[in-house]
């Protein structure tokens, strides 16, 4: 089991995924900034694999291919996320999880990032779940990633995660076994009461994020579990949650890190990468 974290995080909470805000763990993780590296407590950097979940497909968005490809500002979306990674000084593995038949096109865009750490590719399955448990399986069975003490899990539709942001997660699951960065839910969900009507709206209702960071043991056990249970969260964190007694903490997400999903969220990715260019 994880050791004690050093301070108090509540674990996450209900099927919803929809959490409080941890104070204490946000406030702290604001200081950590792209250039700076996740450490231990003892002060050693811990060994982090960053998984990349391209295996989707393209039906909600009309195309006839996966949406990774799908161009923004130049670059196929899943071209963002990887630079990202690449870019995060505490990443230290890459793993993409590509649906069969897509690894030279996901090969030719690693080539073009050009990055400084090894990169892996594996065939992903045909949810979501499948995909995660074929990324975190490269890490069960590669001798080169046996001493990767966290993973991050990403949506390569979310292509505009900064480095930023990684380091914050990362060093907070460093600290305290999980993380997810999330933001306040603030866009007119009500709650109601039995007789229907409008019940006052709770303020600690958060929309979930990736990436979402987690130890590497914990969240191999957790997916050992689901799989012999036939259970599929909605996201890692629903997983984790089930099986396993890990404290889960909240970094503030960001506004940036849409996930693209429909054909008309392509216009608000390129407004989006136009910011984020270099």
């Amino acid at each position: 089991m994880p050791s004690t974290p050093p301070w108090n995080a509540p674990s996450i909470s209900g099927r919803t995924t929809l959490v409080p805000v941890v104070g204490r763990i946000a406030a702290r993780s604001k200081g950590v900034r792209a250039g700076d590296r996740a450490f231990l407590r003892n002060g050693l950097h811990v060994t982090t694999a960053a998984i990349v979940l391209a295996g989707g497909s393209g039906s909600r968005m009309r195309r006839d291919d996966n949406k990774v490809f799908a161009q923004v500002h130049g670059l196929p979306l899943i071209a963002w996320s990887i630079r990202t990674f690449g870019r995060a000084p505490s990443v230290d593995h890459l793993i993409v999880v590509a649906r069969a038949g897509e690894h030279t096109r996901i090969a030719a865009v690693v080539e073009a990032a050009d990055l400084d750490i090894p990169v892996h590719t594996t065939i992903g399955g045909t949810t979501r779940q499948d995909s995660e448990r074929a990324g975190l399986d490269v890490i069960a069975r590669s001798t080169a990633l046996r001493d990767v003490e966290l993973v991050l899990i990403h949506d390569a539709a979310r292509p505009f995660a900064t480095a930023d942001l990684v380091e914050r997660v990362i060093a907070t699951t460093a600290a305290v076994g999980g993380a997810v960065p999330a933001l306040p839910l603030d866009d007119g969900v009500y709650r109601t009461t039995s007789d229907g009507h409008l019940a006052p709206r709770p303020d600690d209702l958060y929309r979930m994020q990736t990436p979402q960071g987690f130890r590497t043991a914990a969240l191999l056990d957790a997916y050992r579990r689901a799989a012999d249970d036939g259970f599929a969260g909605v996201d890692t964190a629903e997983t984790v949650q089930r099986y396993t007694s890990l404290e889960v903490a909240i970094v503030p997400g960001e506004a940036d890190n849409i996930k693209v999903t429909f054909s008309g969220d392509l216009a608000a990715a390129e407004r989006i990468a136009a910011r984020h260019a270099v």
